[in-house]
């Protein structure tokens, strides 16, 4: 439990890359709760405005919500450690526009971002950098989740979750079928650093590869796909 709180309190400092000021009144509450022995690890909670409420109001809320969970882990299990290749090198590159989901606030810029098709992460990735590509975030409501993610050597950081639009593109820019729903985890750009794809993708398109050539196949249907592969 006192990891979970010291966790928590990285959202509170502001030289922290966790640092959320309109998560504080929600998330010194949580930390009360715990220290006040209301709250034990593995239970859920949901709080608005520093007070608890039902699991509807907060689904429904355009307020800045948070959601504790803390035995919850999300994953990311493609890394260069593991793989032994630099950004994308070896592996099969996907282009796509992103925007911050409009159900959450998002105003509906975009950004256009190089992803590395991950079958083994079940969210997305999100830099620092290409946030701040997507626009006015004073109305966006996501960031209500501060999430475990372990990675493939097993470690695991704590990150906030994000919730984003994705549409994929052909070399020329072209879209690729209709805009989806990806959970992203927000992540400090640095140099090397491999932009992973989520499962949404994987609710939307089959994804596969033939023996023929390297490139990732895409189709909207299981026909398409194999008329791609056959």
């Amino acid at each position: 439990m006192e990891e979970r709180i010291s966790g928590l309190k990285r959202t509170l400092d502001p030289n922290d890359f966790l640092y959320a000021p309109k998560q504080a009144k929600n998330v010194e509450a949580v930390i009360r709760l715990y220290e006040e022995g209301k709250l034990q690890i593995g239970e859920e909670v949901w709080i608005s405005d520093g007070v608890i409420v039902q699991k509807e109001e907060f689904e429904h809320s355009t307020k800045h919500c948070f959601v504790e969970n803390a035995s919850s882990v999300r994953y990311q299990l493609a890394a260069k450690a593991a793989y032994g290749h630099g950004p994308y090198a070896n592996s099969h590159e996907l282009l796509a526009s992103i925007r911050l989901a409009l159900w959450a606030g998002g105003d509906g810029s975009t950004t256009n971002v190089t992803m590395m098709n991950d079958t083994g992460s079940d969210v997305m990735t999100l830099l620092d950098t290409d946030l701040m590509n997507l626009g006015n975030i004073d109305y966006y409501i996501g960031g209500r989740d501060l999430m475990s993610v372990s990675n493939a050597s097993g470690i695991e950081e704590l990150l906030w979750i994000h919730y984003l639009n994705v549409q994929l593109r052909t070399q020329d820019g072209e879209p690729i079928g209709r805009w989806f729903d990806e959970i992203a985890v927000l992540r400090r750009s640095y140099p090397g650093i491999v932009t992973l794809t989520g499962s949404g993708i994987r609710r939307v398109f089959w994804m596969g590869t033939s023996p023929i050539f390297d490139a990732l196949a895409i189709a909207e249907t299981r026909g398409g796909m194999t008329s791609l592969l056959g």
